[in-house]
């Protein structure tokens, strides 16, 4: 071959070859773009079905900081696209407002709604109420603020605890508000809330409280639309006979879900009758639940239990499933989805669909 035709042979070969590279590459990164698009994501262990997370923050600030898993996110996304389904941790910052956290389920091609309410650090406690707040607690939902007033310089009729309704044009607009008295100073109960170092559940209707107290390792249900101190004020511990490590509401607030290092127990508030859900000694109990229903794992039995109106089913997974060794299980709030988490990896389970994903852990 002469050397004409070999170099026109060489300058063929590489614009072949270029073009080929082209291509490949823009294929590939159509490929990419079209996995993205339609919600997929590129992981270690292969292309995984991802969902999004859409915020919902009051007040709204662009000078809000946002973080996903510890990442900061743009502060003007609302709508965060491409998340890995698994747990994942969602923290806001500010310079103006308390610091909020929450640690969140994500599902594949699923949006998951936030609601944020941030809490200004000023106006101060002060601006909410003119007398001196002892302390302070929210309700699950941020819809009401609980406070104690017990300072002896403030006058009678301003002692006690209050609760007040949080309308945003109240908080941050400072109208006028109309908190109600819920104990007076004179009342005994009042001391249950005085103890340092107690955590204060409220039910989701906003009426009935726990009191837990973990210096005296007790957990004291509070009634305030009771009449007597014998009814308003009920020893947990004393009805189930054990301090609960967590305990929940559960079944339309009428009843809680306790456990300690060895049993799960639902206690009904109303007619006080105890139904055990599941011993297993030995062993810390792995459950969770979103106050409708529960989910418990066996790890004798290595199966996975379903409870709700005081009965328990064993669900039935795919036979792939892995169900030994599980470290963690975690249920999704609208009860639809569950995670389990065992030595390596995530798994993803939709309940009705009866299908889950493997989601590996460095993924």
């Amino acid at each position: 071959m002469s050397k004409t035709n070999k170099r026109i042979w060489t300058k063929k070969f590489l614009n072949t070859l270029l073009v080929i590279i082209v291509i490949t590459l823009f294929i590939s990164t159509a490929i990419i773009a079209i996995i993205y698009t339609q919600g997929g994501k590129i992981t270690r262990s292969g292309i995984v079905e991802t969902g999004s997370i859409r915020l919902e923050i009051q007040p709204e600030d662009r000078e809000n900081l946002i973080f996903l898993d510890n990442k900061p996110v743009k502060s003007d996304e609302r709508l965060i696209n491409n998340v890995t389904p698994g747990l994942h941790t969602i923290r806001i910052e500010s310079d103006k407002f308390h610091s909020w956290e929450k640690e969140i389920l994500i599902s594949p091609s699923y949006v998951t709604n936030i609601q944020v309410k941030l809490f200004p650090l000023e106006p101060e406690l002060s601006q909410l109420t003119q007398t001196n707040i002892s302390k302070l607690f929210f309700s699950e939902d941020g819809s009401y603020a609980y406070y104690l007033v017990d300072d002896p310089l403030v006058e009678p009729n301003q002692r006690g605890l209050w609760r007040l309704r949080l309308e945003e044009q109240e908080l941050f607009f400072r109208r006028n508000s109309d908190p109600e008295r819920i104990l007076t100073i004179d009342d005994t109960t009042l001391s249950y809330f005085t103890d340092p170092g107690i955590e204060v559940k409220i039910d989701y209707n906003n009426n009935k409280m726990l009191i837990i107290n973990p210096n005296i390792q007790t957990v004291t249900i509070f009634d305030p639309t009771k009449s007597s101190t014998a009814e308003k004020l009920i020893n947990l511990n004393e009805q189930i006979g054990f301090y609960p490590s967590k305990i929940y509401w559960f079944n339309n607030n009428n009843s809680l879900i306790a456990s300690n290092d060895e049993i799960i127990i639902e206690y009904n508030t109303v007619n006080q009758e105890k139904t055990i859900v599941a011993y297993i000694p030995d062993t810390q109990p792995i459950y969770d639940t979103n106050g409708d229903v529960l989910y418990t794992y066996s790890p004798d039995n290595k199966n996975i239990s379903l409870y709700q109106n005081q009965v328990a089913r064993i669900l039935q997974f795919p036979a792939n499933f892995p169900l030994d060794s599980i470290g963690d299980l975690r249920l999704a709030r609208d009860g639809s989805s569950i995670i389990i988490k065992n030595e390596s990896n995530y798994y993803y389970y939709q309940i009705e669909k009866k299908q889950f994903i493997e989601i590996n852990n460095s993924g």
